[in-house]
């Protein structure tokens, strides 16, 4: 060999060669070090040959006993990690943009009515000061019931496993409609007794006594729809049907006899503080109000937040619905927020 000419680097073994060649593919850890849950590193370990040596042979992770890996105290995960991570946040978060962009000008009535809408209903939740918003994990009698109903509006649901966890023996509905929610509420509860109050079959929404608004005169069925749903069922010797204007209604046979008030008539400011007044008095030592359509009205939503201020015990807000829920008992427990068990909700 000649003193000009470089010596050839000498050849790695066959299988450290193919360690280098075979696709590395890599599984990023949480903040904690951990994998998440169902993922593996799937990068093939490099023969001893081909390790780079290092002072020490300690390995700079430790293992545990279920196979996972966790950096130990006074060290950082390797920089081509931690950028890979970023790198990955950085491309879906421009994914996300890229299609959020699209979306608004392709889906102009989805961004109006899913998007803006939902997003200025949780504004206004998050904004009301005498409100206590709380989880469904956060009611034990909620969290863990089993209910029969209707799927077209799971807050029936929710409803009706209020009144079986707080021992209900009675339940007042303003405002029938089709019925379907003192039927889900009968059903599932079969020693509650039943009372749902809605306008006569001739009534006119200009008959009213403190007028309509635009959304009540949409959902204003007096006639045979009106109860429809227990109708003719097994529940409907439990469920009495009442007639007549909220406003105007002698409510006082059941003054301080009802456990459970369900406020859902019209939803105009005057009609929803008339039967909040109707409702405070019907209560029983250990009832419990709840009005529908909280945060999404601003009749109920002006209401509620006006009254709260005023009660001796707080108004909830149960996220994933639309109830507020007032309760001389104690039906609230208290949990921290949970990255896997606060599920996200409108």
């Amino acid at each position: 060999m000649s003193s000009g000419t470089r010596p050839a680097p000498a050849r790695q073994p066959a299988s450290a060669e193919r360690a280098f060649a075979e696709p590395v593919h890599l599984a990023v850890s949480g903040e904690d070090g951990q994998l998440p849950a169902g993922r593996h590193r799937l990068a093939p370990a490099l023969p001893a040959a081909a390790m780079p040596r290092t002072s020490s042979t300690k390995s700079p992770t430790q293992t545990h006993a279920n196979g996972t890996r966790k950096m130990p105290k006074g060290c950082t995960r390797p920089t081509s990690v931690r950028m890979t991570r970023r790198t990955i946040t950085r491309r879906r978060s421009r994914g996300v943009l890229r299609g959020s962009a699209r979306g608004v000008a392709e889906r102009r009535a989805e961004l109006r009515h899913h998007v803006l809408r939902d997003a200025w209903t949780v504004v206004k939740r998050f904004g009301a000061q005498g409100v206590v918003n709380i989880e469904k994990r956060e009611i034990p009698c909620v969290n863990e019931a089993v209910m029969e109903g209707y799927l077209d509006d799971h807050q029936r649901l929710v409803l009706a496993a209020l009144a079986r966890g707080m021992g209900c023996r009675t339940f007042f509905e303003i405002g029938t409609n089709r019925g379907r929610t003192s039927w889900t509420v009968a059903r599932n509860n079969p020693e509650l007794e039943v009372y749902t109050l809605d306008v006569p079959a001739q009534a006119e929404a200009s008959g009213l006594a403190l007028g309509l608004q635009t959304d009540d005169l949409e959902a204003f069925r007096p006639g045979p729809v009106c109860g429809e749903a227990f109708r003719d069922t097994a529940e409907a010797r439990r469920i009495t049907q009442l007639l007549g204007d909220s406003a105007t209604f002698d409510f006082s046979p059941w003054a301080g006899a009802i456990d459970l008030v369900y406020i859902d008539g019209a939803h105009t400011y005057d009609y929803v503080r008339s039967d909040t007044d109707n409702a405070l008095r019907m209560l029983s030592p250990t009832g419990t109000i709840a009005w529908d359509d909280y945060g999404s009205n601003p009749g109920v939503y002006r209401l509620v937040n006006e009254l709260a201020p005023s009660l001796d015990r707080p108004i909830h807000h149960i996220f994933g619905t639309r109830m507020a829920i007032y309760s001389n008992c104690d039906f609230v427990v208290r949990r921290p927020f949970d990255h896997h068990g606060s599920l996200p909700t409108v």
